[in-house]
């Protein structure tokens, strides 16, 4: 009861006290496992729970506990394969092998496109990373290297740092990255590099923002030409409460370059702005078999350098089904289909009217 108050620490300090006087006391580990979840201390909680268990094995409230932490401190494997396409005859597939162990992680993962005129592009990245969390703090970075058509190589990573105080999250960090969402892109050799933060307050306020150059460095041999841009970008949404798994919100989100370049092999336009409503649905998840439904509709503005702006309706839905066969091993199918701004358009006119999908396979196994 304390602990449903707010007064976690002296929640914890209760517990604390009723097991050093009883070690075996299951009901007090449990519940300091719990208390310690909510605090953001998941591995002091599998402390709790593992000594919870260890005393009393067929403890009912330490077993559901216990089924419930475990995703989130037990090393994990998790294999991902991703196919897409748009009405612009750009198409691929990637496979994403990624893990983690504790604080530590990996992954690896391999893109092939395919764009209009038979134009062909693959990369390959390979990265480490790190996590560490406290109650009120959080970081997280990675870095490796990203090959691209297998003729040049660029380092890549990212570093973040989250404070949370109360319902609020503030996040901020930056990255730098292979630009390598059509086989166009990847051909110019395009990279970027970005300054980014986010809000979160309570789910039902949530902004992103962003600052980044996308740059390439050409090769003079050949006689091609380096490519430098500049994209400022932005995204503030407001969410409803959850009533029986379904919320509504209404939003917008942007982006635009700032400089009037049209021969870099990639769509920049000078504004592109969308807002829109959005409905979104969840069900099950705790039988085993769960889903998730976000419908969204709205407008969006086009504007290209030197040319009149286009607006047009948007429309976009994902969804997403996840079941898990047993304890530590689950498997999902997600997908989307949205209207939304061109990446290899020419004009504003032919941006609005692009039209793309994503399907994913995805598997999550705790060996």
């Amino acid at each position: 009861m304390v602990a449903w108050r707010g007064r976690r620490s002296e929640s914890i300090a209760i517990y604390r006290a009723i097991v050093a006087h009883d070690s075996m006391d299951t009901e007090a580990l449990t519940g300091l496992a719990q208390v310690l979840q909510w605090e953001g201390r998941p591995r002091e909680a599998r402390a709790a729970l593992k000594k919870a268990l260890a005393a009393h094995p067929d403890d009912g409230d330490a077993q559901e506990a216990w089924g419930k932490l475990r995703p989130m401190v037990s090393p994990w494997i998790r294999p991902t394969v991703t196919t897409w396409g748009d009405n612009e005859d750009n198409s691929g597939e990637a496979a994403v092998l990624a893990a983690e162990d504790g604080p530590f992680t990996f992954a690896a993962a391999y893109r092939n496109t395919v764009g209009a005129h038979d134009v062909y592009g693959h990369t390959q990245t390979d990265r480490v990373g790190l996590n560490l969390t406290s109650p009120h703090l959080a970081f997280r970075a990675d870095g490796g290297v990203g090959f691209g058509e297998g003729e040049y190589a660029e380092a890549i990573g990212s570093a973040h740092i989250s404070a949370t105080l109360g319902p609020m999250t503030v996040t901020a960090g930056g990255s730098r990255e292979l630009f390598d969402e059509t086989a166009a892109m990847i051909a110019a050799g395009l990279t970027q590099t970005m300054a980014d933060a986010e809000l979160d307050i309570g789910g039902h306020l949530t902004g992103t923002f962003g600052y980044a150059t996308v740059s390439s460095e050409g090769d003079e041999e050949a006689h091609v030409d380096g490519h430098h841009d500049e994209r400022v970008e932005g995204s503030m949404y407001l969410w409803s409460s959850a009533w029986h798994g379904l919320a509504l919100g209404a939003g917008a989100h942007g982006y635009g370059y700032l400089r009037p370049d049209t021969t870099d092999g990639y769509f920049t336009p000078a504004s592109f702005i969308l807002a829109e409503g959005a409905l979104r649905m969840s069900v099950g998840g705790e039988r085993g078999l769960g889903g998730t439904l976000e419908l969204g509709a709205g407008a969006q503005r086009i504007a290209a350098f030197n040319q009149p702006a286009s607006i047009k309706p948007a429309e976009r839905v994902n969804a997403a089904i996840l079941y898990r066969f047993a304890p530590g091993i689950e498997c999902g199918v997600n997908g989307g289909y949205a209207v939304a701004a061109s990446p290899n358009a020419t004009t504003a006119a032919a941006a609005a009217g692009y039209r793309g999908y994503s399907v994913a396979l995805a598997a999550r196994i705790i060996p």
